[in-house]
This record gives C-alpha cells, structure tokens and sequence, in this order.
C-alpha cells in the first residue's frame, strides 16, 4: 500500500524526502519598502510548521489576522547521491499566487490555491551542498478569486477562517536524467483494459519499459515495451478482472520500471480500477446498479488544521466515521480536497461529489483563474473511481447575476461542456442548488424543518417555479428536467452545542436541546427528505461544527454528538423506491 504521508499516491516513488516540518516564516507587509531580494535574506521573526496555514493552530503561530503577503525560507542539505540527481521540487498546494526562490534567484512562480506545481531545480541547487529555499506567497482578501468558505475578512455564519499560504505537503524528488515525467490513462470497465501514455523527460534507444499489474499481491499482467520519447504507450488487458464499487472497492496495483539495458533507473507505482458511472431519470447507477445517494455535506475544515488534515490518518478516520453513520458518500463542499482524501475514499469505497471553491466576483480575472484550477483538478483527479461527479459552482456564487446575464450564462455553459469534454464518463452539475442551465444532476437545496414546507419547496422546483431561501427559478434554459436524476443536495442542518460552547451560534432554525431531540429531528427529516417525489438521492448538512456553524452531527473536535449507529440504523431502514 502506498504510505499514508505519501503527497501524491496516484505516482508513488521511493525516491523522495519531505520537506514538511519547521521554516523560517514572517509576514511581508513591507512589501512596498523592501524588495524581494532584500526580504528574503532578512532577519524573519517566526518559525512556522508546514504545511499548516499561519491562521492554524498547528502551524505554531495560529493568529486570524489578515496579511496579505508572507515568506517563507528553509536551508535545505543535500547529500553526494541526491546532488547526482535530477532534483524535482514539489508544492501539493499553496494559496493563492507563489513565487519560488533559490538562494537569490526566482525559479519559477505559481498562482492558483489549490493545484500543485513543481520546478525542476537541478542548475540551481545541484552545484551546491546547501541552498536556501524560499518562497513569497501574495494571498489578498479578494473576491476574484477561488475562495470557497474562507472568509474575505472575519469569519461569519457558514464563511470560515481564510487560509493563507502553504497548505499542502512540499517535498523534492531525486531523479535519473531520464525518468518518467507523468502520464495519463483510460480505463475501460467493459473490456478490463487500460491504456497507458507515459511521458519521458527525453531520448533514450537502450531503454525499455516494463509495466506489472498486481491484485491483492498477485501478478496478474505483465508488458514490455519499447520506450519512446516523449511518450510511450502501454496497453494492458486483466484477465477476469473486478469492477470497483462502494462494496468492493477493488483496485489493481500498477508497476512501471524504465530499464536501461537490465539496470532499472527509474520506478513508478500507481493502481487502476474499473467502474461505470450512469444516470437515469431514477438515479446513479454504478456498474448498472442503481444507488440510492445518502451523503454527508464535508467542509474539509479541521480545528486544528484548517484546511490541512491535521494527522496522516484524518482523511481515513472521517471516512471511516461517516460510513460508521452509514453515509455512502459525501459532497465535499466548496474545497478541492488532497488527493489523499480521495485515495483513502477509492480504497474504502466511498462516494465523492468534487466541488470548486467558487469565486465571489464575477470578473476576467476570477474565469481565467477558476478555468485553469478546475482544468488542472479534472486531470489530477480523473482516474479516482470514487469521484462521481463534478461540480462547477454553488447557488451561483460568484454568478448573482445569472438568471439575467448572458455573458454569465454563456461562461457556465463553456465551463461546464469543456469539463464534459475532458471527462465524458461523469455526470456534471453546473450550478448546484439553484439555476441550473445544462446539468446532468438537478439538485435542490431546502433547509426548512416542516414537513409541508419541505415538500411545498421541492415540488415548486420540479415545476420550475420560484422556490429556495432566495425564491430563485430552478431551471434557466428549456429542457425535460424530469429525464434527469434529482438530488436533495443540501438539507437538515440541526444544531446542536456542548453547554460550554454558549448560546452563540449560526445555523438553520432552532437548536437542539440534547442529542435525543436532535437523533428524533434527524431521522424525522432523513424520512421526510426520503420521501419527496422523484427524488434519488440527498445529501445532509453537515459533518462535522466548523467555527461558530454548529449544525454537524459530530463536535468541531470530530466526537461524535450521536452514537455513529443510532445514525446508521435509521439510515439502513430508509426505503427508496
């Protein structure tokens, strides 16, 4: 299995050293005074614990102040073989726009909070036993860009505290000249086949490329190829192979070796799967069997962490928690989360719904950037098997103006046939909850709390007709919304608070007094929600309290406010037909 800290389980290699842990760290509001050559050989007066934000409290310094600018810096050894090597540095990810230096020259700059990027740093560190590596992050409180729930300033009902600067694992990779550089590939669920492109970082006739497939340790294909640059195919066929599903989770192990003459200069572990993803007017359909959607509404925030999962086995324990409570998957909400995450939910067969982080301004600036992240996220993250389905946006953040504005509307519809274009095999929502243009999900949000006015709500959706918190119309273009799935994709939302915590609070409606009045409220509104016309699937807010929103079944701090099957018992008795 490939190690739980690992930064990007999707292309395991041996051959790399973290760089997590304590740097230099200071906040550049001098930016205007001293330049950036000058700023990072100055004296810095924090340590920081990367990769938690400044605003954490892992990070050591956990402050919500806003600054706009912050710098990083590190010495960093490198020993006789790693000084031999090609040297890859790795950022997982680092909000908002990065600007990479060694010692005193800028090796390359990254903007964007939530994709990762690399530099091949070889001409700058390779002569040298030791560098100082540093980076300047600029992450302003603006509305134009990808922000999700991180507030612009003070954290307020469900916008929580921002996250600034490096909040992914950093890490360097030691290389042969020629190595594999990344690669892509289709699986095909009917045929057990995938096809492989792996890139070569160049030419080489004397090498060859050996590809193994095992399943639960046990070879079940091998192929040698000859390598090519800059790409070289690979096709492999399993024999009897195994589908993946929420049941069977089952993936193959996937080796690649690059040999020069018989000496392997290079190794790569991946795994594969093989799933169908299907809709019909009566739901999902995995493998052609129909699923019925309980899921959990995730945040991707932790107390201690922020956005940054605080231990290497807190994406493992949330799953396994939510499954506990007998949700078979969950909307990861405004966040792309690491791919950590979704490795852990391919492994345990849990269902992910991936959504952007929307922008709050509709701007040139907010497209390009949202663009070029959803595209980088899509090819990141093809190849999960958990992941079910996209999501662009979210009650059309960011887009207040798209039930009149046809600029608005013209980008969804790119965005959403270009999404569709790079990832055919996934159903796409294009504004979840509320104005809907050319999805292939119609979702709803409604948290109210009686019965009558739930149903009242869904059914003035299905008609198409004013509904919502904001009385939106549900459906913006002409089109038989009934052919198509409907999911109740944000409801509930009970509080409940631990009498330490105080009567200060936001949510929906009134708290719960204690856990038995919310367990009653809970399986009252599961039953109610199950029930609404047409309806395949919903989705339950939320997880887990996050800041001052207390309306998660369990505590900020992850416990449980209700025995996790008490949950599951009531959700195993929900019948949908």
């Amino acid at each position: 299995m490939i190690p739980a800290e690992y930064p990007r389980p999707n292309m395991y290699r041996k051959s790399w050293r973290s760089l997590n842990g304590l740097w230099e760290f200071d906040f550049y509001d001098d930016y205007f005074v001293r330049a950036p050559v000058e700023k990072i050989a100055d004296t810095l007066n924090h340590t920081i614990q990367v990769p938690f934000s400044y605003q954490s409290p892992m990070s050591g310094i956990g402050t919500g102040d806003i600054h706009a600018r912050v710098i990083y810096r590190r010495k960093i050894k490198l020993t006789d073989k790693e000084r031999e090597s090609r040297i890859i540095l790795h950022f997982g990810a680092v909000d908002f726009n990065a600007h990479v230096w060694i010692d005193t020259t800028v090796v390359g700059s990254h903007k964007g909070g939530y994709t990762p990027f690399s530099f091949d740093i070889t001409a700058f560190a390779k002569e040298k036993q030791e560098f100082v590596l540093s980076l300047i992050v600029e992450d302003a409180p603006t509305p134009d860009q990808p922000r999700g729930k991180q507030a612009q300033g003070t954290p307020f009902d469900c916008w929580y505290t921002a996250v600034t600067g490096i909040w992914q694992s950093v890490w360097l990779e030691f290389l042969p000249s020629i190595h594999f550089t990344s690669f892509s590939a289709v699986q095909n669920a009917k045929s057990g086949s995938v096809n492989y492109k792996l890139h070569i970082s160049g030419p080489d006739k004397n090498c060859r490329v050996e590809a193994e497939v095992q399943f639960n340790g046990k070879s079940v294909a091998h192929r040698v190829s000859e390598c090519c640059y800059p790409c070289t195919e690979v096709n492999l066929t399993l024999p009897k192979f195994k589908k993946w599903s929420p049941e069977e989770p089952n993936l193959y192990n996937v080796y690649f070796s690059l040999v020069r003459n018989e000496t392997v200069i290079d190794e790569i572990e991946t795994y594969c799967s093989f799933r169908e993803v299907g809709i019909e007017s009566d739901g999902l359909y995995i493998n052609n069997k129909r699923y019925f959607q309980k899921l959990i509404l995730m945040q991707g925030f932790w107390k201690e962490g922020g956005y940054t999962a605080p231990h290497t086995d807190s994406f493992e324990r949330d799953i396994k928690c939510a499954k506990e409570m007998g949700f078979n998957g969950c909307r990861m909400h405004m966040k792309y989360e690491d791919p950590r995450f979704l490795y852990v939910a391919d492994r345990l067969g849990f269902l992910v719904w991936a959504e952007a982080p929307s922008f709050y301004s509709f701007t040139e600036e907010s497209c390009c950037v949202f663009r070029k992240e959803l595209m980088d996220v899509v090819k990141r993250d093809l190849l999960h098997p958990s992941v079910i389905t996209w999501v662009i946006g979210n009650e059309s953040w960011g887009m207040r103006d798209i039930d009149t504005s046809e600029r608005i509307q013209s980008w969804v519809m790119e965005i959403t046939d270009l999404t569709r274009s790079v990832d055919p095999t996934r159903p796409i929502i294009s504004n979840d909850g509320w104005e809907h243009l050319n999805s292939d999900i119609m979702t709803f949000h409604s948290y109210e709390h009686s019965e009558e006015t739930l149903k009242d709500d869904w059914n003035r959706a299905r008609n198409n007709e004013q509904c919502g918190i904001l009385n939106k119309k549900f459906n913006l273009i002409d089109r038989d919304m009934h052919s198509l799935p409907w999911v109740l994709s944000e409801f509930g939302a009970i509080s409940f608070l631990r009498k330490k915590e105080g009567a200060e609070h936001w949510g929906y409606g009134d708290a719960a007094h204690n856990p038995e009045e919310l367990l009653r409220r809970f399986e009252k509104l599961v039953r109610e929600a199950s029930s609404l016309d047409g309806i395949s699937g919903w989705c339950y807010t939320q997880f887990s309290d996050i800041e001052q929103e207390k309306n998660g079944l369990l505590f900020e701090d992850r416990t449980p406010k209700i025995e996790p099957s008490a949950i599951k018992k009531i959700l195993e008795n929900i019948e949908n037909k």
